[in-house]
């Protein structure tokens, strides 16, 4: 993550500037590409399994969290009037082992279809509502075992605002929501009658470069 801002705040200096406002109190520029990396705040989180079409009671999880979990990348692209459209990437590597032996190794991704609609709140701040649709993997290998996978659908929105901080690039907090709706892996092979649900609600902050 701090990687991601480094690079993000060098595209800022580096990048020509920008030529004139356009609509929506949106930027105009040479690529009309948004760049942006995210991280969750505060949130919580709720767990919950459907074994043999029964719900279980779902387990809550308050995090609060500063540059350290739930980092992904966006890129969009400007259509105008306030419109833009685009992906998010998230990736995760963990190698668990002791000073001699591996323990576990995991990975997982996150990917999504993703857009906006900007409005102009005043000189240096707009406002943006975003929705998600995406898919996301995540797999653990005890040392010597078989893989343990959670995989699935989700969908989800945000509300937020982009706060300027100089010409090409803003501080954007906003609001989130997630649902996500899993199923189960062993050694490659579908676990039957068990599903996952998680829900997440929280706060996020991010750092926008345009380009």
């Amino acid at each position: 993550m701090q990687k991601a801002i480094f690079i993000l705040g060098a595209l800022a200096v580096s990048t020509p500037a920008l030529a004139k406002k356009g609509g929506n109190g949106v930027a105009a520029n040479k690529s009309g590409l948004r760049l942006k990396v995210s991280q969750d705040l505060f949130g919580r989180q709720q767990d919950w399994q459907i074994v043999d079409g029964d719900e279980g009671d779902p387990v809550y999880v308050d995090a609060l969290r500063f540059l350290n979990g739930g980092g992904r990348l966006e890129a969009t692209k400007l259509l105008g009037n306030g419109l833009e459209v685009g992906g998010i990437l998230g990736y995760t590597y963990v190698d668990t082992k002791t000073d001699d032996d591996g323990i576990s190794s995991g990975q997982g991704y996150n990917v999504a279809l993703t857009g906006a609609y900007n409005v102009k709140l005043g000189d240096k701040t707009k406002g943006f509502v975003q929705p998600m649709l995406g898919y996301m993997r995540s797999a653990t290998t005890p040392e010597g075992g078989d893989e343990a996978a959670e995989k699935g659908l989700w969908f989800g929105g945000a509300a937020g605002v982009r706060i300027r901080l100089f010409e090409r690039v803003t501080f954007d907090p906003q609001l989130e929501v997630q649902q996500f709706n899993s199923t189960y892996e062993y050694d490659g092979d579908d676990v039957d009658d068990l599903e996952g649900r998680r829900r997440t609600m929280g706060l996020r902050w991010g750092l926008t470069v345009m380009l």
